[in-house]
């Protein structure tokens, strides 16, 4: 959020989540302060996001288990549906015993991305987040030819729908996951973003315990390694 003084800005947190038949639930913002103001919210937005406050702008143990609910509750988890895979990083808030609790109560499996390769793995990551602050963006300088003054939060709910409905497409999210070797399951889509990303040292990567699998060349063994990593993901479910 930008205003009259330009050192004077203020960062809000999106959460937003995807799943691999192409569907994305309401986002989740968090704004930093204390208490949610009337002023901030516009006659554009769904009525669908989920809005709180934190003093750092960021979320927290508490935060997360809001958002938990609303992940519940727009997925039609609990005790006798079916089950979910949450894949999450790993943020000190998702290890936290109520988080993880009320998860497995809703037959939600939550499992984390290996460390440092969230930009490689997680489909948001690889296919919707530069998307999302490209159309941000516009709606920004959209704002600025129309000689708003300021930047404000009102302004940026305002814009968010039509950001997020620009984004968040069916092909673009299954891409996304698709890309990042998720689903369907592909490990040489793995192996082309580490190429992107340039060589890694086999403890950066987490796959050095495939090395010796990197040289079969058909798909019916590729597809095999593809579940061996995932099975290695799965071993840190918590």
């Amino acid at each position: 959020m930008y205003v009259r003084i330009p050192e004077n800005r203020l960062s809000v947190t999106v959460v937003e989540c995807i799943s691999a038949d192409g569907k994305s639930i309401p986002p989740l913002v968090i704004v930093p302060g204390v208490m949610i103001m009337e002023k901030w919210f516009h006659e554009k937005m769904t009525g669908h996001e989920l809005v709180t406050v934190s003093l750092s702008g960021y979320t927290n143990e508490g935060i997360c288990l809001i958002w938990l609910d609303h992940f519940i509750e727009h997925n039609n988890c609990g005790p006798d549906k079916e089950w979910h895979i949450l894949l999450i990083d790993g943020a000190t808030c998702h290890e936290a015993d109520k988080f993880i609790l009320t998860a497995k109560m809703n037959k939600i499996w939550v499992v984390k991305f290996p460390s440092h390769q969230t930009h490689l793995l997680q489909p948001c990551d690889v296919g919707c987040f530069r998307q999302w602050k490209h159309f941000q963006q516009v709606s920004l300088m959209n704002a600025i030819r129309s000689f708003e003054a300021e930047y404000l939060v009102c302004s940026f709910f305002r814009d968010l729908p039509s950001i997020r409905e620009k984004t968040f497409t069916v092909p673009t999210i299954k891409h996304a996951f698709q890309n990042a070797g998720i689903w369907p399951v592909s490990f040489k889509a793995v192996k082309r973003k580490l190429k992107e990303y340039g060589k890694k040292s086999k403890k950066d990567t987490s796959l050095h315990i495939f090395k010796f699998k990197l040289e079969l060349k058909s798909k019916a063994k590729d597809d095999i390694i593809a579940m061996l990593i995932i099975d290695s993901m799965l071993i840190q479910e918590y």
